[in-house]
């Protein structure tokens, strides 16, 4: 019996260390910005919209610039990073691709959509089969924060978002990726970014 409570316990430790809590910290990179929370369907969210958008034709012509800035030295590992940034880069030029934006190089006519990938963690692959196995759930999951901010061609900032998320029960196959939830969370916020994007410059909703 004792063994079995210690064993019990020691699998709840893990279970309260392991679980990520990503949440949106702005960076400099959005300093001077007054953001405030809002919905989003990917993760919690921060988010700061200029009053005025560019009251001219629908604009099409947008650049993508992304980098990956870490909060702390503790994100330097391996590379994942960089590649989660690739992955967010990539995400962000299909979605506005696939909406009607032209993607171009950054240049005194498009609209400069800057993001930056600030965190991540990463799930223990070897902890979840171990789980899986012992208690029959995945028990570590991960996630990832970013930013996003837009500017007109004049530099002025139109739209800027921080934003994180976490992996959960939904995402099961993800729990045996060591970046899984983390990838899934920055291409389902790249959608709802060129989503906003879409409505604000090129459909002109009213309602935004």
């Amino acid at each position: 019996m004792k063994t079995t409570h210690c064993l019990l316990a020691a699998l709840a430790s893990l279970l309260a260390a392991s679980c990520s809590t990503m949440s949106p910290r702005p960076t400099p990179f959005l300093s001077g910005l007054s953001l405030i929370e809002t919905n989003s369907g990917s993760g919690t969210q921060l988010g700061f919209a200029a009053s005025a958008w560019p009251e001219a034709a629908p604009v099409r012509r947008v650049s993508v610039e992304s980098a990956w800035a870490p909060k702390s030295s503790d994100s330097l590992v391996d590379g994942r990073g960089e590649r989660l940034t690739d992955a967010f880069d990539e995400a962000l030029r299909s979605e506005l691709t696939e909406r009607g934006f032209d993607v171009v190089e950054p240049g005194p006519d498009a609209i400069a959509v800057e993001a930056r990938v600030t965190d991540y963690d990463a799930s223990s692959v070897l902890l979840n089969v171990a789980s899986a196995v012992a208690l029959f759930v995945p028990i570590d999951n991960g996630g990832a924060a970013a930013e996003v901010l837009v500017r007109t061609p004049g530099g002025q900032p139109l739209l800027a978002r921080s934003a994180a998320g976490n992996g959960g029960p939904l995402q099961l196959p993800r729990y045996f990726t060591t970046l899984g939830h983390a990838r899934l969370f920055l291409s389902t916020w790249a959608d709802e970014i060129a989503d906003d994007l879409e409505a604000r410059l090129l459909t002109r909703d009213p309602a935004i």
